[in-house]
């Protein structure tokens, strides 16, 4: 019993030590054609849009079994706002200094936001039909309706 108790107090000071502001440190992520450079972070949900509103971060978490990262349209990810954003390279460096190499290979500048989920002008979800690594997506307008989203694959 006392060897459970030592393990979850463990766990519950890791957490602690991670969530203090409610978000952690991911990796640095960066775009260097578009001179992009961002920190992502997961965070629980009710703290997300301090992490969206800061500059040079953005939101990370993981859905249908992908990433999904999010940040404002008038921030860093306006850059992803380019129709010359196919083919472009992405680097994802860890606090152990790793990093990992992504192509973006789709873009869709007409997705829509029904808080539920983001669907393309067809209804069709946007993890249904890729099922790649990343995803990540900004908003159009300030309804936060009207979303641009771009799918990356891993090369590295």
């Amino acid at each position: 019993m006392k060897k459970y108790l030592f393990l979850f107090l463990m766990l519950v000071s890791h957490m602690t030590v991670l969530y203090a502001n409610n978000s952690a440190y991911v990796c640095t992520m960066t775009i260097p054609e578009y001179g992009m450079s961002v920190n992502t972070y997961t965070s629980t949900f009710d703290s997300y849009q301090d992490v969206l509103d800061a500059e040079n971060s953005a939101f990370e978490f993981d859905a249908y079994g992908q990433k999904v990262i999010v940040d404002h349209g008038n921030q860093s990810f306006m850059v992803l706002k380019n129709t010359d954003i196919v083919g472009k390279r992405m680097f994802r460096t860890s606090a152990d200094g790793s990093t990992e190499t992504y192509e973006c290979f789709y873009y869709d500048s007409n997705m829509f936001n029904l808080h539920y989920d983001i669907v393309d002008a067809n209804g069709v979800s946007y993890v249904k039909p890729k099922g790649e690594t990343i995803v990540m997506y900004t908003c159009n307008d300030e309804t936060g309706v009207s979303t641009w989203m771009t799918w990356w694959k891993k090369t590295t």
